[in-house]
């Protein structure tokens, strides 16, 4: 079933060890799925920066799902199979390295 990228970043942290590696964070997944080409950052029509799967994220197994919240109804961008198995096999390009933390201090 596809999720969302924060339910990918909760499970993944709930069976880390924690006392030998670094927290894994939502920004860090989507920060480097734009990087790599994966997300594109658009403008919505309310003026809100909204992430959205290329056709490379979308050929991964990116995708969109409308749903109904609490405030009303939005888009969620979801990971099938394919592209949670995609974040997994490369969660070391995912997780921020202390040396990137401390560069941007400089």
């Amino acid at each position: 079933m596809p999720i969302t990228v924060s339910e990918i970043t909760k499970r993944l942290n709930d069976i880390a060890n924690l006392d030998v590696c670094r927290k894994l964070s939502y920004t860090s997944i989507v920060s480097r799925l734009v990087e790599i080409g994966m997300l594109e950052i658009r403008l919505s029509a309310d003026g809100k920066n909204v992430k959205r799967p290329t056709q490379q994220g979308k050929e991964l197994g990116i995708s969109l799902v409308k749903r109904t919240g609490r405030t009303g109804d939005y888009v969620a961008v979801v990971y099938n199979r394919e592209a949670q198995q995609f974040i997994i096999d490369n969660i070391e390009a995912f997780v921020p390295q202390e040396n990137d933390e401390d560069k941007k201090g400089l």
